[in-house]
């Protein structure tokens, strides 16, 4: 079952439009917990290890963790929040923590305020 919180690995590839992400990547699950365990869709907040792509006030820096599954250091990218179905999630390699998951929900939070 998934959980908010949860890092799941998402195959982003086709069809892609504009300057969405074109590969597989990590993301953090941000849906309530009804959402994630029922929906046919999950709402996810890529991760990424490209700073370049970073709005300094809309990422989390996520430290490389046994508990996250994270390859390396990496940032959430809360301005890109999506919804996903599941049949782009291939794997489950972790969760961050609930401070983390708090965090990452206040920045897509201001990322959808005036």
């Amino acid at each position: 079952m998934v959980r908010p919180g949860d890092v799941l690995l998402v195959d982003w590839r086709e069809p892609v439009s504009g300057g969405e992400s074109n590969k597989s990547r990590p993301a953090v699950v941000v849906g309530s917990r009804v959402l994630s365990a029922n929906a046919t869709t999950l709402i996810l907040v890529p991760v990424t290890t490209d700073s370049s792509v970073v709005l300094a006030d809309f990422a989390l820096n996520l430290t490389q963790t046994a508990g996250n599954g994270l390859r390396g250091d990496s940032f959430a990218l809360a301005h890109l929040v999506t919804a996903a179905t599941r049949s782009r999630v291939y794997g489950h390699i972790g969760a961050v923590t609930s401070e983390e998951l708090g965090a990452v929900r206040a920045l897509v939070h201001r990322a959808l305020e005036d």
